[in-house]
């Protein structure tokens, strides 16, 4: 696996440079949910998973979620590797389940108290989903972005 994250990171592929976009979606995500790949994939290699996602969502059915992803990290403090996954997950795993959207709530917060311009990099990749997928943007996601600069203000007071 390390090889084979390596010679990804070193190819610098684009979306544009890609002919088969689902499976490339699933490739990365296989990678990143592996300890090996979510360690050493490079930035750009997360935010590529990112615009697949968002332009190849519809195509990501047998995909299955990793909460391990999550927790690894949060703990590791990989704010802009979280913040790429988070966007995944909301786009691929729309969480219906209280316990998930609760785990992800967290995540987020933490990452709003860390990156200030979160808030609006995940409402400007979801909006450009819902777009290309014609779905609505789901409420909770949007309550969250909502009460998450209140929680950060009072955490500084």
């Amino acid at each position: 696996m390390e090889k084979f994250v390596e010679l990804l990171n070193h190819l610098h592929v684009g979306i544009r440079d890609m002919d088969y976009k689902p499976e490339w979606i699933l490739v990365l995500l296989d990678t990143i949910q592996s300890p090996e790949g979510a360690q050493y994939l490079s930035n750009q290699s997360w935010e590529l998973l990112v615009e697949l996602t968002i332009s190849m969502s519809g195509w990501v059915g047998h995909a299955t979620y990793s909460p391990q992803v999550m927790v690894s990290l949060l703990e590791a403090q990989e704010w802009d590797r979280l913040e790429c996954w988070v966007a995944v997950v909301w786009m691929v795993w729309p969480p219906e389940a209280d316990e998930m959207t609760e785990e992800l709530e967290n995540a987020m917060v933490v990452l709003f108290r860390q990156e200030t311009g979160t808030v609006q990099k995940l409402t400007q990749w979801m909006e450009w989903w819902s777009k290309e997928w014609n779905r609505d943007v789901l409420e909770v996601f949007q309550r969250i972005c909502k009460l998450a600069p209140e929680s950060v203000q009072q955490d500084l007071l």
